[in-house]
């Protein structure tokens, strides 16, 4: 029974990559609050089990903010890049709104432009339709 039990330490330790001191005196600990009546294999095979399962309880922990910080991380280029489309987009706008108050400022100017030729026309014309009676 003796050599079943260091067996199945040893191997458990190697499996999860524990030290076999520390999983030794955690049984040992929980060894002396046990009766007599009760038979060790099983309290060893429930104690293996519990740490088993704190390990697989850890690990997936882990791996959870493993996936987590990778989103982070992603998230956090998603947002830069954004940005950056931002700024861009910003500075078109402003050029355009240059470029627009540009071409307005151009069109009221052919406005008045074309509003004096008119008028000259116009006064020409009716001179020149005076002129003529």
């Amino acid at each position: 029974m003796q050599s079943i039990i260091n067996i199945t330490i040893r191997l458990t330790c190697h499996c999860v990559g524990l030290h076999e001191s520390r999983l030794i005196s955690d049984i040992i600990v929980v060894l002396q609050f046990i009766p007599s009546y009760v038979n060790c294999g099983s309290v060893l095979m429930w104690s293996l089990r519990r740490r088993q399962r704190s390990i697989d309880a850890y690990r997936s922990e882990v791996s959870c903010v493993n996936r987590l910080r990778h989103e982070i991380v992603t998230l956090r280029h998603l947002v830069s890049s954004q940005q950056e489309t931002i700024s861009t987009l910003t500075a078109s706008c402003e050029q355009l709104r240059r470029d627009k108050y540009r071409i307005g400022s151009l069109l009221r100017s052919f406005f008045v432009l074309n509003a004096f030729v008119l008028v000259c026309f116009f006064r020409l014309t009716s001179i020149k339709l005076l002129a003529d009676r």
